[in-house]
């Protein structure tokens, strides 16, 4: 089916243009500017703005350059939480403004400043929703950078910091921010919008920073002095309160991403960081940023023009520039009184005082200068020789690296976060240590003296895609959105059949739903739950939200995995039958189909994607998925079958159940193989005694890497006691194979792993060694029962 035509995009931004110049608001633009007057879209831009002298919540509406701009005046945006990322009373004036624009797609930048809540009014709209990862707002209570006030990273976030951290934030609201807030809600006629702002500014410098002072001290978390007779507590009661509530900030976000169609992201760097922090998206997309195509630069300079090096962006400490200064300043005077090497950093300066202290920093051998309009930057770039971005944070791909790549300039850059993407490192560019003053003057005082290391690198440089390109990529994802899933007709067979054996699924299932509607498969997807007595109501709510989704049931006293599975695929309408647990989300919208890159092998009869752990998995957990079904990097497929004239019953029973292994939890099955060789009939582990019987059917299994679903347990001792139990007894009956043949080998088992969990830290072992004693006594107790039934059938 083809896609929707895509009319109207409504773009939601912090900031925008002229207000602010940063990387979201010009990638915003550059994409909004290029739908309107490439595609014929009709783009509308709703942003923030801060406006002293117009009343909050006043919708102001201009047209620029084609686009239409609402301008929310927000003239608080740093609040306290909650209200720091839900207002109600924001959420209803953005509701208008949908209902006044009707845009086809809501296309979501930053909401830092405004409300999650647009999510919510979208929603309830049926408005589809893409999300546009810039930074790591969603995670980081504390502006999204995930830096420590010190300016230590937090990779991956910490979230016992979190508190402290977000009252320690620069942003944080304080007393006068809440009384005039207060005053603007309640007392809108009493005062004029900027009576309060006009006074402030009125002051004398000396009363306006006391009051500064008085207002920053004032927003922080009172000390508190615990009771001598108490034990020492590790947190205080209001720092307590503060972690609840951003616990309920992190729940609040994690349900409204629930709502989301289609994430994008620039770089996996971003995306995988921001779910080790411990969010879980719907379907996702990597692509990356476009730029303006650039001339071909006119080369190094040569001879004895000098090195020119360029630091261009915001003079704050996140972005480095005092890096580059302490490089400048340990390079030898000769460099610099040969005019071998020039260095000159060009941005906006929110701090004078810092800027100056930078620039003494380096001796006076970094000349700053003013940020320029945005139509100069591609000279600035064009004069300079390599670009330095000595960024101390996890950058994600900024705009000015691959602009300097556009036009053919290596770029030095801290190794750290979505840079290490961009930059291939000797190739195109050269990467050093964050922080590390003396590497980078190491890299400047070659280049300085070696340019035909220089000339090397420029040669190596990969041009970024094409702004045309870019907005191309993102029209076809918009477009995919307006389609209605490919779910094919009665008279026609469809491409995939996916069937899913459900008992109360909740949210988990509905999150899975989500991610099959919305693959891209070619051919059409037809969809089946087989529900054996849910209670929950996630079964009813599916029915709603898909009509095409076809219910069968089965009583709970009859259901089996084996004979379940067996059941739905045979009356499944496609060959290639998909097996989903209820609670694994596949990843990406073309998991169907690289898993069908499998059965382009006509041996093939079932493949089986890799599982990840969902976001906040412990060690353990995520130890033993890499173990059961690893990454293979270089691999896109693994076949197991067995070689002319080998027997399965041959091999020792280890290497029989690592050539059987299968796993229902993400795979996919040829239907005319299950009506020939159907699943067993299991109560736990069809799937592995399904993948035995089809290799001594001389058919072969394969393993899909690429393919990847979300999933995992934390079990509870009792939990992981019997799932051991079961597996390995199957294992000892139907293969012989004993893991654990004694209590002592339990013990010894236990005891060898202390290193290991040791490494995870101290709170994984007091957690992890319990759950493993338990699977490892599972595992004896179930060899043995397993053992004495060898050869018996399992049927249960």
């Amino acid at each position: 089916m083809a896609p929707c035509e895509l009319r109207r995009v409504l773009f939601v931004t912090h900031a925008f243009l002229p207000d602010s110049h940063a990387g979201v608001e010009v990638y915003t633009a550059r994409l909004a500017r290029a739908l309107a007057d490439e595609h014929a879209v009709s783009v509308a831009v709703v942003t923030a703005r801060i406006r002293p002298g117009v009343p909050q919540y006043t919708v102001t509406h201009e047209h620029m350059d084609g686009l239409e701009v609402f301008g929310l005046v927000q003239n608080y945006p740093y609040r306290d939480l909650p209200a720091a990322i839900e207002d109600p009373l924001l959420d209803r004036v953005f509701g208008d403004v949908l209902d006044t624009f009707r845009p086809d797609i809501l296309a979501v930048q930053t909401l830092s400043g405004l409300s999650i809540g647009f999510i919510d009014q979208a929603e309830s709209r049926n408005i589809p929703i893409a999300l546009h990862l810039h930074d790591g707002w969603l995670a980081c209570p504390s502006g999204g950078q995930r830096l420590h006030p010190s300016g230590e990273l937090c990779l991956p976030i910490d979230k016992r910091r979190c508190g402290r951290c977000f009252d320690e934030f620069r942003h944080r609201e304080g007393p006068l921010e809440r009384a005039s807030h207060w005053i603007a809600q309640r007392l809108p006629d009493a005062l004029p919008p900027d009576t309060l702002h006009r006074a402030f500014h009125s002051m004398p410098e000396a009363g306006k920073s006391l009051l500064k002072r008085w207002n920053d001290r004032a927003s922080r978390v009172p000390a508190e002095t615990p009771d001598p007779a108490s034990p020492q507590v590790e947190r205080t009661r209001a720092e307590q309160a503060i972690d609840a509530r951003i616990l309920a900030r992190d729940q609040r976000i994690q349900s409204a991403l629930g709502r989301v169609d289609l994430v994008l992201s620039p770089t996996r760097f971003l995306l995988d960081s921001l779910r080790r922090d411990g969010l879980d998206f719907p379907a996702t997309v990597v692509l990356p940023t476009g730029v303006p195509e650039s001339r071909p630069s006119g080369g190094s300079s040569q001879g004895t023009a000098a090195l020119q090096v360029l630091f261009l962006g915001t003079w704050v400490a996140h972005k480095g520039p005092q890096v580059l200064a302490d490089a400048l300043a340990l390079l030898p005077s000769d460099l610099f009184d040969d005019g071998k090497l020039s260095a000159t950093g060009v941005g906006p300066s929110p701090f004078p005082l810092f800027q100056d202290q930078v620039v003494q920093r380096s001796r006076g051998r970094l000349c700053a200068k003013a940020a320029v309009p945005p139509e100069e930057v591609p000279e600035l770039i064009d004069n300079c020789d390599v670009l330095v971005v000595p960024s101390t944070w996890a950058e994600n791909a900024p705009l000015v690296v691959l602009e300097a790549q556009a036009a053919g300039k290596p770029v030095l850059a801290s190794r750290l976060g979505g840079l290490t993407e961009l930059i291939t490192d000797g190739v195109d560019g050269l990467l050093f240590s964050p922080g590390s003053a003396d590497e980078l003057a190491q890299l400047l005082s070659r280049l300085a003296n070696d340019r035909g290391q220089l000339a090397r690198l420029q040669d190596g440089v990969r041009r970024p895609p094409s702004t045309q390109n870019w907005t191309q990529q993102v029209l076809e994802q918009y477009e995919q959105l307006l389609s209605p899933p490919a779910v094919a007709s009665a008279a026609q067979a469809p491409r995939f059949s996916v069937v899913i054996p459900v008992l109360n699924g909740g949210e988990r299932l509905l999150q899975l739903l989500k991610a099959v509607f919305s693959q891209t498969a070619k051919g059409g997807v037809e969809v089946t739950v087989c529900d054996s007595g849910s209670t929950d109501g996630a079964v009813n709510e599916a029915r709603s939200r898909y009509p095409s989704l076809r219910i069968t049931h089965i009583a709970p006293e009859e259901y089996n995995h084996g004979l379940v599975r067996t059941r739905l695929v045979t009356e499944a309408r496609s060959d290639l039958v998909a097996l989903f647990s209820q609670d694994a989300v596949p990843v990406g919208q073309d998991y169907l189909e690289q898993l069908a890159e499998a059965f382009k092998n006509p041996d093939v009869a079932g493949a089986y994607a890799r599982q990840i752990p969902r976001p906040g998995a412990d060690p353990l957990v995520r130890a033993n998925l890499e173990r059961w079904t690893p990454s293979l990097p270089g691999e896109t497929i693994r076949l197991s079958r067995l070689l002319p004239g080998e027997a399965l019953e041959a091999l020792i029973p280890l290497q029989q159940m690592e050539r059987a292994r299968f796993d229902n939890v993400g795979s996919m099955v040829r239907r005319s193989v299950i009506l020939d060789c159907p699943f067993p009939a299991r109560a736990f582990g069809e799937d592995l005694a399904w993948g035995a019987a089809v290799l001594q059917r001389g058919m072969s299994l394969a393993y899909v890497p690429s393919a990847q679903v979300e999933h995992h347990h934390d079990p509870t001792l009792r939990e992981a006691f019997h799932r051991n139990f079961h597996a390995h007894r199957q294992a000892a009956s139907e293969f012989g194979h004993l893991a654990v043949p004694s209590l002592r080998d339990a013990a010894s088992a236990v005891v060898l792993g202390l290193p290991t969990d040791l490494a995870s830290g101290p709170q994984w072992m007091v957690r992890g060694l319990p759950r493993r004693a338990m699977s490892l006594l599972g595992q004896w107790a179930g060899g043995r029962k397993g053992r004495k039934s060898r050869g018996q059938n399992l049927e249960l």
